[in-house]
């Protein structure tokens, strides 16, 4: 008779609260943790927050021992003309939970479509860069920020969070 043990470790939840300027929680941000390399950075992982304004992430021990405290960072995700994102060291998490203000913003939609005017339902990538309208320039481009480019199959991209006053090239 063959008797297995399987110990399950407790997942630590880094809990990361959404206001706006005013304080008030904000239901349905997007949020997520960000890994930075160098210029570079990716959203490990993804929620909204809840009716209360608060969303947990899972952090399973593989992912924590893989990652850099140093260069891990709560974040909230949209399109803003800086990163909105604090560091979080993931094996001391703040017991209060992270608090990230969002600013005034909106949503953004881009439709792709065909010279026949109807969406274009293949598989499609969308960059957006934000302008430095004083530098006549881009700045922060897709490589530096993940939550830029998105891809479609559906002729449609949604941007759910868009800092307002932006000038964005598609």
């Amino acid at each position: 008779d063959d008797t297995y043990e399987l110990r399950i470790k407790e997942v630590d939840l880094l809990r990361i609260h959404v206001v706006d300027a005013a304080g008030q929680s904000l239901a349905g941000a997007p949020v997520g943790l960000r890994m930075r390399e160098g210029s570079s950075a990716n959203a490990m992982m993804r929620n909204l927050t809840d009716e209360n304004g608060w969303a947990n992430l899972r952090l399973f021990p593989m992912l924590v021992e893989s990652m850099s405290s140093a260069n891990t960072f709560a974040a909230l995700l949209g399109l803003y003309a800086e990163p909105i994102e604090e560091a979080v060291d993931l094996k001391d998490l703040p017991a209060d939970g992270i608090t990230l203000v969002m600013p005034e913003s909106g949503s953004l939609t881009v439709n792709l479509v065909g010279e026949d005017g109807l969406p274009m339902e293949e598989y499609l990538a969308v960059s957006l860069q934000i302008v430095d309208p004083n530098q006549a320039q881009t700045v922060n481009g897709p490589e530096s920020r993940p939550d830029l480019s998105d891809t479609s199959s559906t002729g449609k991209v949604v941007y759910a969070a868009v800092g307002f006053g932006l000038d964005i090239l598609v």
